[in-house]
């Protein structure tokens, strides 16, 4: 802050309480969320349209007492991390985005005249919502869509994400930390639920709130319409006024709206026994050495391992198992990169399963490790990350609602079936993938079945993210549904009984690599590989694809930058064992 800003802070509270002119009268117009809705004022000016021009900053009215009001922004302003270096992270009101607030954006924002009428609560003048605040139903967040907001074309150059929809809504930031991940702020997400990302997030949005003193205010224009708001203006010289009161928070909203329809579920048939499978040698790479007539190692020949990162090329043959990973890029229209892995297996001897960290406590959530120490600790020769499903076990600790975790089950037991509501918009849908003994490899609509009955089908693993991405070869329509925004992305699909595909799309490296993609660009290539079924599986910093316990891909942050930092994860979905992975 320089001089003259220090000067002004000094001298503030002599002003605030000088003679005064007449204020708002006590009936005026200025008052908090009712049931006809939120009032509108214009105050102040910010970088809207582009950063060359200030517009007048459209608010709405939360909360109005005491002499007080309390303002949200409309729309988010900007896009910024709460903390540049997450090492470095303390608390909210140490953090790079507070001073940010607190100093160029106040002096930016507001004149002189207008820093009058701003009210300091517990320190700060310029603050942002609190996870409490966004549950009170007095301020309007009756549900999760009352939390959306759009951001402004200047929020959107500076980096601002935003979800698939009419309207594309965007991520914010609230002011509290994550309660078990330090390093974590909350913030609303798709569809205005309550998530949580790294502070060092630079696509999330910045919707500030002030309290501003009506004694110090009147109203020159506007009629308080959304489309027409009141325009604030100050009175040279008014008496501050008193200190609003602290919002009461409510019980938590349901996490989506009540839908009346619900699906009659589906019933898996029982799945047939293995039949022999042939690897088809036509089009193998010609590293591989020569193959028996099913198309694997001949009998008494030592597991082939070849491992080239530098031309993007990774194989591996035995006599039950082939693995041929070829790394694969453009330059347009856009920077992506992105790993196809063709498996083929003998399912009575390599089949798709599920590799836990720790088997005795799967369910705990806070039992993560590095995913390669996980491929290393099973022998893994491939593996790559599942649903995350323990996220979502995690955040059902932070609510007082039932939050959706999906159908889990892992060797044959059902650990969970809490599917989201019938016809959720919401992504990850938690559609269902459905590994059988025999190879088998069949999709679900979230809502479409059970879990016992995956069960009673003699399914043995079952992820639930998606969306579905390909089925009957052909894309689904839930690709273009879901997923629309570019980030990194996984998938697994089935061509046929013992052969598959795992791709892994790298993002979050537009500078150097990979800008991601979306979850039709993974349909299309999944059924461009010949895929009859296939889905997709989480993404950003969970994306991992390991090689002989090595992850051979590069993961992004939302910084742009590549990181060594795997996503701790409790489980990995691995194919074929060896003791050459140590």
């Amino acid at each position: 802050m320089n001089l003259a800003k220090k000067c002004f802070a000094a001298v503030l509270l002599t002003v605030l309480l000088a003679g005064a002119c007449c204020a708002l009268a006590a009936d005026d117009p200025i008052r908090g969320y009712s049931a006809s809705g939120y009032v509108y004022v214009s105050f102040g000016k910010y970088p809207q349209e582009s950063a060359d021009n200030l517009s007048p900053i459209l608010w709405r009215v939360l909360k109005a007492q005491d002499g007080s009001a309390y303002l949200l922004s409309e729309y988010i302003l900007d896009s910024m991390p709460v903390q540049e270096d997450k090492k470095s992270y303390s608390k909210w009101d140490t953090s790079d985005l507070y001073a940010y607030l607190n100093g160029d954006f106040l002096y930016t924002v507001f004149t002189t005249e207008e820093l009058r009428a701003l009210k300091e609560v517990d320190g700060s003048r310029v603050t942002l919502l609190s996870a409490d605040e966004v549950r009170d139903a007095s301020m309007g967040f009756e549900e999760n869509a009352d939390h959306r907001a759009a951001g402004t074309a200047y929020a959107k150059e500076k980096g601002l994400d935003s979800y698939s929809g009419k309207v594309r809504y965007s991520p914010w930031w609230l002011r509290d930390v994550s309660q078990d991940y330090p390093e974590q702020h909350r913030r609303i997400i798709e569809d205005g639920k309550l998530g949580r990302t790294g502070v060092n997030s630079r696509s999330t949005g910045v919707r500030p709130a002030v309290t501003v003193l009506l004694d110090m205010l009147t109203v020159s224009g506007g009629s308080g319409a959304m489309d027409d708001p009141y325009v604030l203006t100050v009175k040279t010289g008014a008496e501050a006024a008193a200190a609003l009161a602290t919002p009461v928070p409510t019980p938590q909203p349901t996490e989506e709206p009540d839908d009346d329809t619900t699906p009659v579920p589906v019933t898996p048939e029982k799945q047939e026994d293995y039949s022999p499978i042939t690897a088809d040698t036509a089009n193998m790479s010609p590293l591989f050495p020569a193959m028996a007539e099913d198309g694997f190692l001949p009998e008494g020949e030592s597991e082939f391992v070849l491992a080239d990162d530098k031309n993007g090329v990774w194989l591996y043959a035995s006599q039950t198992l082939r693995i041929e990973i070829h790394r694969q890029s453009q330059k347009s229209p856009k920077l992506m990169r992105w790993y196809e892995a063709e498996i083929w297996c003998k399912p009575e001897s390599d089949m798709f399963t599920t590799y836990a960290f720790d088997e005795t406590k799967y369910k705990n959530y806070n039992r993560l490790t590095n995913p390669q120490n996980i491929a290393k600790q099973h022998h893994l020769v491939f593996a790559m990350n599942t649903d995350f499903f323990i996220y979502r076990v995690g955040r059902q600790k932070e609510v007082t609602y039932t939050y959706p975790i999906g159908i889990v089950i892992r060797r044959g037991t059902l650990m969970y079936d809490v599917p989201k509501k019938p016809n959720s918009t919401v992504y990850p849908p938690l559609d269902v993938a459905a590994f059988y003994p025999n190879g088998q490899l069949d999709v679900f609509l979230n809502g479409a079945t059970t879990g016992k009955a995956l069960l009673e089908s003699g399914a043995s693993d079952v992820l639930s993210f998606g969306p579905i991405l390909v089925e009957n070869g052909e894309v689904s329509p839930r690709a273009s549904a879901f997923g629309e925004v570019d980030n990194p992305r996984t998938a697994v699909g089935m061509v046929e009984r013992g052969h598959y595909y795992c791709v892994l799309l790298e993002g979050r490296l537009a500078s150097s690599y990979s800008e991601g993609g979306s979850c039709i660009w993974m349909a299309d290539t999944m059924e461009r590989l010949g895929c009859q079924t296939a889905i997709n599986l989480d993404g950003g910093q969970t994306a991992c694809m390991i090689f002989m316990g090595n992850r051979i891909n590069k993961i992004g942050t939302y910084s742009g930058s590549a990181t060594d930092k795997d996503r701790d994860q409790n489980e990995l979905l691995g194919i074929g064992q060896s003791e050459l992975v140590k």
